[in-house]
């Protein structure tokens, strides 16, 4: 799909950047800005392009968090690196990155796209609102872009072009924060603790015991009274019933919580005896 395509030209883009960052002259750093913001903006068109075209879905979803993700964390580092932002702005941003990739990801395998997980209006309008998501684009693409123009020009000439892009980089690591607070919220409220039976977040292989009680990862037996248990006792009760009109009277093997019959009537030697259900 077209979407798609777009998304992943973004990633030769931020190599070429890169190298124009560590190996080239000046003029290539400066004219490397452009390609820079090209490859920022294409962030937009792709997502313009797949609404447009009806070509939305899951893995495109996907796929352009990962671009995204990609940008933010190689140019933080990179200009962190370059020694022109504080070591503490990429590890914040790693640390952002790595919660809320790995709480979406349960959503992701369940079938929710990462912008559908969230059902609170706080949540959705700090993660998903055109107010938060603009004004993280802009801070965001404001300070790289910035940086790179610095970067291409000579050491020292521009420090207070520096210190200003400083202030809009931890603009956008607040956005960034502040962004990032809902979908770690959402997947602790939603995974954290035991699972609840019928709750649809997990999905829990139980084993029963002879005894009615579940095994290490089951749940718990029935509580009294509960539906599950009426429902049994009345399942024992009908058994009972048959097993009295139907039966004979046969010798019973006495056996601890367990009854058994042998099937055939005549209760013959060397019949093999099995439970009463």
């Amino acid at each position: 799909m077209l979407p798609n395509w777009i998304t992943i030209s973004r990633f030769p883009l931020l190599l070429i950047n890169v190298l124009m960052f560590y190996r080239g002259s000046a003029p290539l750093r400066l004219a490397a800005v452009g390609l820079l913001f090209a490859g920022l903006m294409l962030d937009t068109v792709d997502g313009v392009v797949a609404r447009k075209t009806g070509q939305t879905s899951l893995f495109g979803s996907v796929l352009d968090i990962a671009a995204d993700r990609t940008y933010e964390l190689v140019l933080w580092s990179c200009f962190a690196d370059l020694g022109m932002i504080p070591l503490a702005i990429p590890l914040i941003v790693i640390v952002r990155a790595t919660l809320t990739d790995a709480f979406r990801s349960i959503g992701v395998g369940q079938g929710t796209a990462p912008f559908a997980q969230h059902h609170t209006s706080l949540g959705r309008f700090l993660v998903g609102s055109p107010v938060m998501r603009i004004g993280y684009s802009v801070t965001k693409t404001t300070t790289f872009c910035g940086l790179a123009v610095a970067q291409a020009l000579p050491a020292g000439s521009v420090p207070s072009l520096i210190a200003a892009l400083q202030v809009t980089a931890w603009m956008a690591v607040i956005f960034c924060g502040l962004r990032g607070v809902p979908v770690v919220a959402h997947g602790v409220r939603e995974h954290w603790g035991p699972a609840v039976a019928g709750s649809g977040h997990r999905r829990i292989s139980t084993l029963a015991s002879p005894t009615g009680r579940c095994g290490r990862r089951g749940l718990a037996a029935p509580r009294r009274g509960s539906r599950v248990e009426s429902q049994q006792g009345q399942h024992d009760e009908e058994a009972r019933d048959i097993g009295d009109r139907h039966e004979p009277a046969v010798a019973q093997p006495q056996a601890r919580g367990t009854s058994f019959r042998v099937h055939g009537g005549e209760g013959h030697a060397g019949r093999r005896a099995e439970p009463d259900h």
